[in-house]
């Protein structure tokens, strides 16, 4: 999986000038209900959509002393980033 900075100009790059990590393009929202959370997006390699299709699982490691709540998906409605970024 390739992180992309899906919303340019809009982002906080995660772990820049840590070298032993790769910097991850992310935007930091606060929804309606005043929850913050960090947004980021992930294109799948042509290897990782071959995995998928004969159905090997995704992992997510999290590099954190408590795992926080976390939602993987492919729906972008599900993460609600059309209430801070509209496309012109």
């Amino acid at each position: 999986m390739k992180a992309f900075d899906f919303m340019p100009g809009m982002t906080v790059p995660l772990g820049k000038d840590q070298d032993e990590f790769f910097t991850l393009p992310a935007i930091k929202v606060v929804y309606d209900d005043g929850v913050e959370a960090f947004v980021t997006g992930w294109k799948p390699t042509l290897v990782d959509r071959l995995r998928f299709l004969i159905g090997k699982p995704l992992y997510l490691l999290l590099l954190t002393k408590q795992h926080p709540p976390t939602l993987l998906t492919t729906d972008e409605d599900e993460v609600g980033l059309d209430t801070f970024y509209k496309e012109e």
